[in-house]
């Protein structure tokens, strides 16, 4: 946890020391036919398990692809994969859950400024809300499947993101919300178009 709040506290400080040649308007954040590629992790948490035992899990990695359908809409797959490892009558076990979706983003910041009718000084900052609704498979490695069979599960969840830019292609982000893989997440944007 100290290692994830100074990483935290270096990234506050890299971006308070963006150059202003880095700026990028809000207006060139995000559009129609924007590709950005998400990848990063979650704050591990206390999980249930599909089989009902509380267990603290791995950290939890996840990837999305965004396509802009919209000015500020964007869509595309998600995937990610949690570890769990829990304890039956003194064995360990390893659960693994692979969640599988479809992300639906609104990018907020130029939405906001243009219903203001002009600049707010929102350059580099990407705020956005994104809606996942898909599917978790678990299952438990080593194990007779009668005993812990595999399970698939309707899943989802709702997160609040800021992205910060570092450059036109290259941006930070946080979000908080619930559903997929815990309540907090961090990773990099990579915009590929």
């Amino acid at each position: 946890m100290k290692k994830m709040l100074l990483l935290g506290a270096l990234s506050l400080l890299a971006f308070s020391n963006v150059q202003a040649q880095n700026t990028v308007p809000t207006s060139q954040m995000f559009g129609k036919g924007a590709v950005l590629w998400n990848f990063g992790a979650n704050l591990p948490g206390a999980y249930l398990s599909p089989w009902g035992r509380a267990n603290r899990a791995t950290i939890p990695v996840h990837t999305n692809l965004e396509v802009g359908i919209h000015e500020f809409v964007g869509v595309g797959p998600s995937v990610g994969l949690t570890f769990i490892p829990f304890t039956d009558r003194g064995i360990q076990y390893y659960s693994q859950s692979l969640y599988m979706g479809v992300r639906m983003s609104v990018h907020l910041s130029g939405l906001i400024e243009e219903l203001a009718g002009g600049d707010l000084g929102l350059d580099n900052i990407d705020l956005y809300f994104a809606a996942t609704p898909g599917m978790r498979v678990s299952y438990v490695r080593n194990v007779d499947p009668a005993l812990y069979p595999t399970e698939v599960r309707l899943n989802g969840g709702a997160n609040l993101g800021l992205r910060y830019y570092l450059n036109q292609s290259l941006g930070l982000y946080v979000e908080g919300g619930f559903g997929w893989q815990g309540f907090a997440k961090a990773g990099v944007t990579v915009r590929l178009k």
